[in-house]
Formats: structure tokens, sequence, C-alpha cells
């Protein structure tokens, strides 16, 4: 990257992207346009979140909130972004990209497996998981009138999902359940 790119602050050109520095005015969270915003940040810190999802996010009215891209350590970056419908968390951890969903502002997070899980019902989730995680936002997209209601009402059913497949996990590497309390 070069110092000072395309007039961007110091901070923004040493590998990270800001949220302060979005909401300084640079874009105002537009997706797509001459001067938004994502074409910078695209263009500056080359975001693999934003040019993998922008089409799916721009055709689905969903605005960027917050981004940070670290490119200094293995090119890590997390995007949410809102839209009518519910929140998106994308985090890029080591190459791998994880989707979560919440229903809005100060809910909590859920992966997007267990959502769509609750959505569709676990047989035909199980038939298509290998596809659905592969590309996350064409189950989405496949889904939304289905992950709609899933993430807006049925919480209490999602949460124990988690739970579920941590319990499961802690019985494969360690051979026993974690015991809480």
């Amino acid at each position: 990257m070069r110092p000072g790119a395309q007039g961007l602050p110091g901070d923004v050109t040493g590998g990270i992207v800001t949220t302060d520095w979005i909401r300084s005015g640079h874009g105002r969270g537009k997706l797509a346009g001459e001067g938004s915003v994502l074409k910078k940040v695209m263009q500056t810190t080359e975001s693999e979140i934003i040019s993998r999802f922008g089409l799916f996010l721009d055709r689905n009215g969903f605005t960027v909130l917050r981004t940070a891209v670290d490119n200094e350590h293995f090119g890590n970056e997390v995007v949410i972004c809102s839209s009518p419908r519910f929140r998106l968390k994308f985090v890029k951890d080591r190459g791998q990209i994880l989707t979560e969903i919440c229903p809005g502002a100060r809910e909590p997070w859920y992966p997007l497996e267990d959502v769509l899980k609750m959505a569709l019902g676990s047989q035909e989730f199980e038939a298509r998981y290998a596809y659905y995680m592969a590309d996350p936002t064409s189950a989405l997209e496949l889904n939304l009138e289905a992950v709609t209601p899933a993430v807006q009402e049925k919480q209490d059913e999602i949460a124990p999902l988690g739970r579920d497949r941590a319990q499961e996990v802690a019985q494969d590497i360690f051979g026993r359940p974690i015991v809480y309390g």
C-alpha cells in the first residue's frame, strides 16, 4: 500500500480501516457509486469480504455500518452490515470467513448455520450443508423469506443450537462435554 493513497489518513494506509474513518464523511456507507466508501476501501485495503459479497449486500439493501481490515495479520477483517430485515457480520480470520446474523442493534449474534437450520429444518439444512457453508450469501438469498422470520421470532430456539454444537466439539476434542457452573 502507498502512504497517502487516495487521500486517506495514515492509519488507513497502514493497513487498518476503522469505523471512525468511514463515519468522518468518506462515502457515508454507500455501497456503490463514484466516491463511495466501499470503492475506496477496496482500492486501498483489498477487502476480500466486500469484493466477494458486495453484490449480494447491494442487491438486498444492506448498508455497511462498520469495517475493520488488518492487512498486517493475515488480512483479517470484520464487516458489519444492516438491512431492514436483519444485520449481518462477516469475520475473516486467517482466511476463513464466518457469517453471523442478528435481528437488530443490541441483539445477540447467531451463526448462519444455526439460523438456516432453524429456518429450513434440520433435515433440509443437513442435505445442503456443504453448499450453504461454501457460499453463505447464496444460502441467504435462496432462503431469505425463511431466514427473516426465523432470526426475528425464533431466537429462543436458535441459541441452544450453538450450545449443542459446542458440546459436540468438546466431546470430540476432550472426550467429555463441557460442564457449566
